[in-house]
């Protein structure tokens, strides 16, 4: 499987990332070096799979990500990742999935693969092997520096949540990262998050969710791969990833932009819960973002993305070429959209 046949996409959440855009411009090129090709014999979505792994690890290894031991701290002072993968057979039309829920490790999403792996063999006992799994919270594994000190300086004051400065607390990434690999067999998809930033230990989040986080369908030859960051409570009610795709492939046909289908299935989700997430005055706001990847069935195909918050981060590479958008969102806008058409 070589890489002008495959398309990788990924993204390193929506948020308000305060870094300069070219060190995750670096970050995107380092991930995608990362990339392996499929050795002879292979499983073609094993190897699909090990360059999931491989492109993840280096985006969880950094400090730019919360996610893996750079996740945000929990109000009992460990870190607790939700990771998801999802894997889609387009020639069988279906897919598999493996979920780790508040798990402490340095790699979500390898973790979370080696256990999707471990679900393919059958037991002696015929028992249904899990598709979620709650982790293990390691109290022992080592903090990042900033994180450490930042619950030294707030321990007292947890109990009294709403204590907690603004400016500290929307100044931590508290985004989903994800990767995608697809090609004309397969489409394996990623998730990892450390969630938001003093969280109630146990708390679960989109990453954890298939559906909300990440979803990938397929339809009268149409393809839709979606992944979604932002506020993890909101997305899980809105099933947001899932949504997605399905009004993607149900209005894919009628010559709309995909970007603008993919807002439309957005306002139309947060049409139907109350959205938990609040802006400075305590309102509830719409604070999301969605990239995804669309194939219609002439070939045509597009990342798109849209998002209400302050910026998006995401990239594609295929073996002719890649692009990477740090996404910022005007100030006197409520959200903001575009798409890019893929060679």
């Amino acid at each position: 499987m070589s890489h002008s046949n495959t398309l990788t996409l990924l993204h390193f959440g929506a948020g308000n990332h305060a870094e300069d855009p070219e060190k995750f411009k670096r970050l995107f090129k380092k991930a995608l070096k990362s990339r392996v090709l499929q050795s002879d014999g292979t499983d073609h979505a094993v190897s699909q799979i090990r360059q999931l792994i491989a492109v993840s690890s280096v985006i969880e290894d950094s400090s730019l990500t919360n996610t893996g031991v750079t996740s945000s701290i929990a109000r009992d002072g460990t870190i607790q990742s939700d990771s998801s993968i999802f894997v889609y057979d387009r020639i069988a039309n279906k897919h598999n999935q493996s979920s780790l829920l508040a798990n402490t490790a340095a790699r979500p999403i390898a973790e979370c693969a080696y256990q999707y792996f471990a679900q393919q063999k059958k037991n002696d006992l015929g028992l249904t092997p899990p598709v979620t799994l709650v982790g293990v919270t390691d109290h022992n594994i080592e903090i990042s520096d900033r994180m450490s000190q930042l619950y030294e300086r707030y321990r007292n004051d947890l109990d009294r949540i709403d204590s907690i400065e603004k400016k500290i607390a929307s100044s931590i990434i508290t985004d989903t990262i994800g990767v995608s690999v697809i090609d004309k067999h397969t489409a394996s998809t990623g998730v990892s998050s450390g969630g938001s930033l003093f969280k109630k230990p146990g708390r679960i989040g989109c990453s954890g969710i298939v559906g909300a986080g990440c979803y990938t369908a397929q339809k009268n030859g149409a393809l839709v791969n979606v992944l979604c960051s932002g506020n993890g409570e909101d997305i899980i009610q809105m099933d947001l990833a899932r949504s997605v795709c399905r009004h993607i492939l149900a209005n894919c046909h009628h010559g709309r932009l995909v970007c603008d289908l993919a807002a439309e299935a957005v306002y139309d989700a947060a049409q139907e819960v109350d959205l938990r997430a609040l802006d400075d005055n305590f309102n509830p706001r719409l604070y999301v973002g969605v990239v995804g990847y669309f194939e219609s069935p002439d070939q045509f195909r597009t990342v798109f993305y849209f998002h209400t918050t302050e910026t998006f981060v995401f990239g594609y590479a295929t073996g002719l070429s890649n692009e990477f958008c740090f996404s910022r969102r005007p100030k006197l806008q409520a959200a903001t959209k575009g798409q890019m058409y893929v060679k």
